[in-house]
């Protein structure tokens, strides 16, 4: 498994916590901003929803203990070339579409284990996951969550989660869509390396059963795919 904590601090994210425990928020906030990111703490997970953005936020969602429940609408592989952390713009200086070959101009940095460009800046898998945050008076969020380096494991594993479901169909059996069905996200202490970090953990909870929201979470996968997201 690849240890994140080299290069934890060459990219700075908001992270919302969502944690009814107090004890488990402080340990995410102490671990967290020792590494440069900006955390923001909720009690209630009410509070968190209507404090997320709207559209498309470049966020990552944590919740500690209770989980949150979503929706994946839509899921996009880029690779992001970042900068050395203190040397660059603080994000992304390009970014690359799935079908880019710029993996192919990289060497291994044998220290770090990055794949560095020829001018020195290291390139980053990312997969993105597009979602809907379920709340429990059935009303949603749109959210974004970003994975990559250890967590890109995490990624595929969900992917292959949503793909790996068969229906019954007239005419066989067939993979629904992506949003047809709901996942809880909590985190999990990983360790490796002597360091330890917290990562995603994924469970299928179910199919969609609400009509509606069902339709909200399609609606948002058709303006993406016809965006080009």
């Amino acid at each position: 498994m690849d240890d994140p904590a080299s290069d934890r601090k060459e990219h700075v994210a908001d992270i919302f916590i969502a944690s009814t425990d107090e004890t488990v928020s402080v340990l995410f906030m102490e671990h967290l901003e020792q590494h440069d990111y900006q955390v923001t703490v909720f009690t209630d997970d009410k509070a968190l929803i209507e404090s997320l953005p709207a559209g498309k936020p470049g966020l990552l969602v944590y919740d500690g203990s209770t989980g949150i429940e979503v929706i994946p609408c839509h899921y996009k592989l880029e690779y992001q070339e970042w900068s050395d952390f203190g040397t660059g713009s603080g994000r992304p200086e390009n970014i690359y579409p799935e079908d880019s070959d710029i993996l192919s101009k990289t060497t291994q940095d044998p220290n770090s284990k990055k794949d560095r460009l020829p001018n020195g800046n290291y390139i980053l898998t990312v997969g993105q996951h597009f979602v809907l945050i379920l709340d429990e008076d059935g009303s949603t969020e749109t959210a974004l969550i970003s994975m990559s380096s250890s967590q890109g494991k995490i990624s595929r594993k969900w992917n292959s989660m949503m793909m790996s479901i068969t229906l019954d169909g007239k005419n066989g059996p067939y993979t629904p869509a992506s949003f047809s069905h709901v996942y809880k996200i909590t985190t999990i202490l990983n360790s490796g390396k002597g360091n330890q970090w917290y990562g995603y953990n994924i469970q299928k909870v179910g199919p969609v059963t609400d009509s509606a929201t069902y339709e909200r979470a399609k609606q948002f996968y058709i303006s993406l795919a016809s965006n080009g997201k």
